[in-house]
């Protein structure tokens, strides 16, 4: 998508304001820096530059992504440098604010650090620690400033005869915003443990390592490196400035081109989804828009309070998940949502979401009809794998109903048939008679077999499903092979019966139709898949309406498989199946 120029709306124009607003002010104090602050102007001229950085990489992040929080959070970062660089300029009022607000950048810090990425502090309780670092930052200065004995805009703000409650205020101020860090750092620890993704993990960890070390290096390089390193106010002031450079570049990269980046506004979605040459789902599209990838869009069923993904299966909705956030899409007449929107709420903003559903409610309908015809089909496919099953079941039973009770009599039967021939003798009268018997029930027990292999090849119930192909392959009058590979015990019941028969009706093409010298049968069961393949070099005619066909596909397709058919006039045919070992 091409971007519009800078200055597109009023929203951009005040942008493009406060940027100028921010470069004047930058530009005022840094000359006054260079021209009262000699011999070393350049360390006092670095701060409003630092402060001009940071509202510059904010604007560029609000106008790439204009709900972003993050953004304006850097914004207020850069008016609170550029404020306390005043403290540099030798006017008691600007020394007044720049003081006051002395440490507020550190304040920023920690809310840019605990909001990040989708500018919302996460878990809730993180928040009162956003509020006190503030109140300690911003609260404590002014009671510091006016017990110094400096010079005030007015004379009443003077707190005299008390200098060493500066002193103490300075000391209060110096723990609470250690133990508030360290809190802050148990806060951003838990958002990394909670961060499944391994990419939006890193960007994380480098984010907050930066935030953690610019919020205790900036005390620790004033109460510990200085008086160790033996560095000058200068010298310290250019590392505490180096840092705070160094905030906007890091969050600037990791929002623009980190894992957190979209490619395009959601304001943007409408015309994406009406574009006729976009193939992505929805799903796709507003994980883009947001950066997380772990958005779902579910469909509610209509007159049902049950949701299903794109694909019709059935999700449960997390509600009142801390870490999942929920955002509903209105669009049926009762005001009853047809679909939500589930995010990562750790890390994306609601703002941004609620945005998002306002835009999918415009074209959720037919994606909505897709996925509940999908839902449809997934039940109508569940409800073909209960009857193949409970078919199967049956099949099962008969078999060895008929093994255990009426083969078993027919053995008995022959049994006393022998010892009659026995008695009677080999010319005995009657004997002809016996031996016609003899051959009637001989026939009846090869007629069963043939029945209870149609039913269910004993060898399938006894030794699985490789043993009984392998017997069904050689069984064939044709040059035949049979390659095997995988364990079929992971094998369902349901799944190696289909597979059996599916190959018996292939191999019974072949013999009717293919007019084939040679088959070549090959199953494998690998990674919860089972593959079977027929081949023949017959003549390649296949009949494509045929019951035996349709009935193939119809047992592959209740098991959720895939079945192919594929000939060639004068090259032979080749059927090939797929299907999950566990259906």
């Amino acid at each position: 998508m091409t971007r519009a120029p800078m200055v597109r709306d009023p929203f951009d124009r005040a942008l493009v304001l406060l940027l100028a607003v921010a470069t004047l002010v930058a530009t005022l104090e840094t000359a006054f820096a260079l021209a009262q602050h000699p011999p070393y102007p350049y360390f006092f001229a670095a701060f409003p530059l630092s402060g001009l950085f940071s509202v510059a990489v904010g604007v560029l992040l609000w106008h790439r992504r204009p709900s972003l929080p993050i953004a304006w959070l850097l914004v207020v970062q850069g008016v609170f440098l550029l404020a306390a660089a005043g403290s540099n300029v030798l006017n008691p009022y600007a020394m007044f604010i720049g003081i006051a607000l002395a440490e507020a950048p550190i304040g920023a810090l920690y809310a840019l650090v605990l909001a990040f990425p989708g500018g919302d502090v996460r878990p809730r309780f993180a928040r009162p620690l956003v509020i006190a670092f503030y109140v300690v930052t911003i609260g404590l200065q002014i009671p510091q400033y006016v017990t110094m004995p400096v010079e005030m805009p007015v004379d009443w703000l003077r707190i005299e005869g008390h200098p060493e409650w500066a002193a103490r205020i300075n000391d209060v101020q110096a723990t609470s915003v250690s133990v508030l860090t360290a809190l802050g750092a148990l806060v951003v620890l838990d958002v990394l443990r909670r961060t499944r993704d391994a990419r939006r993990r890193r960007v994380l960890a480098v984010v907050y390592g930066y935030g953690l070390i610019a919020l205790l290096g900036i005390p620790i390089s004033a109460h510990v490196l200085a008086p160790l390193l033996g560095w000058n106010v200068f010298q310290r002031f250019g590392f505490q400035v180096g840092l705070f450079v160094g905030i906007p570049l890091v969050f600037g990269i990791a929002v623009l081109a980190g894992a957190y980046a979209r490619t395009f506004e959601v304001s943007e979605l409408g015309r994406w989804f009406a574009d006729p040459e976009v193939r992505s789902t929805p799903q796709e599209a507003i994980a883009r828009a947001l950066g997380d990838p772990s958005v779902q869009v579910l469909y509610r069923l209509p007159g049902s309070s049950q949701f299903v993904d794109a694909d019709g299966a059935s999700v449960a909705v997390p509600f009142g998940s801390e870490h999942r956030g929920i955002v509903a899409v209105h669009t049926d007449q009762d005001g009853a949502a047809s679909a939500v929107l589930v995010y990562d709420a750790s890390t994306v903003h609601r703002g941004l979401v609620t945005e998002a559903a306002r835009v999918l409610a415009l074209v959720i309908d037919r994606d909505r009809l897709t996925a509940e015809l999908a839902a449809s089909r997934r039940a109508l496919l569940e409800a073909g794998r209960q009857l193949l099953a409970g078919g199967d079941q049956e099949r099962r039973r008969i078999a060895r109903d008929l093994h255990d009770s009426v083969q078993n009599r027919l053995v008995l039967a022959a049994m006393e048939i022998g010892r009659l021939q026995e008695l009677v003798g080999a010319d005995g009268p009657g004997r002809e008679r016996v031996d016609q018997l003899r051959g009637h029930l001989d026939d009846a027990m090869t007629e069963l077999r043939h029945v209870v292999d149609g039913v269910m090849p004993p060898l399938l119930l006894e030794q699985g499903l490789m043993a009984a192909l392998d017997e069904l392959v050689h069984a064939t009058p044709l040059v035949a092979e049979l390659r095997a590979s995988g364990d079929d015990a992971v094998v369902a019941d349901t799944v190696a019966t289909a597979i059996y028969f599916v190959t018996a009706e292939a191999l019974t093409n072949v013999l009717k139709h293919a007019e084939a010298s040679r088959i070549e049968v090959e199953v494998s069961v690998e990674e919860e898949l089972l593959r079977l393949s027929v081949r023949d070099d017959g003549n390649g005619r296949v009949d494509r309406a045929g019951s035996g066909l349709r009935g193939m596909a119809g047992r592959v397709a209740a098991l959720g498989g895939t079945f192919r058919v594929r000939s060639e006039p004068g090259t032979g045919s080749l059927v090939s199946v797929e299907v999950p070992c566990g259906s």
